[in-house]
């Protein structure tokens, strides 16, 4: 079940790689509800996070699956790592190999991380030592 929410870029994510998957794994009901018209379930499942994915076998939650954070955390991640990852929830049949992490590749900068600064120093400029007193 993807819990969504119609303002949400990442459930837009999560639809668009569980529409691809839905049609090859007829094993699986892939149920999409809103959020904001469901607080009672909201409520009930413990939703907290959008997108979040409640997986139920036999009538009984096995598995919540909050955010991207299990997709490699990124909103590029593709179908295969979906797959990959409600397989291993046995959420549908899925039995291939871990595809790439999408974190791993070295080209891949974060958003978060701060990037380094080139200074370009001038022959005039003054450089620090560690011999110089400051405080002289």
């Amino acid at each position: 079940v993807h819990f969504f929410r119609s303002a949400s870029i990442r459930c837009n994510v999560i639809d668009r790689h569980f529409s691809d998957l839905a049609p090859e794994h007829l094993e699986t009901k892939f149920i999409k509800i809103d959020a904001e018209k469901s607080p009672f379930l909201v409520e009930r499942l413990h939703i907290w996070m959008m997108p979040s994915i409640v997986i139920c076998i036999n009538g009984r939650t096995e598995h919540t699956i909050a955010g991207l954070d299990e997709f490699g955390g990124v909103d590029d991640f593709s179908t295969e790592m979906c797959a990959y990852v409600l397989g291993t929830h046995k959420a549908i049949n899925h039995h291939g190999k871990a595809p790439e992490d999408p974190t791993s590749s070295e080209s891949a900068v974060s958003r978060f991380e701060k990037r380094s600064k080139s200074v370009k120093q001038s022959a005039h400029s003054k450089t620090i030592d560690q011999d110089d007193d400051w405080w002289d």
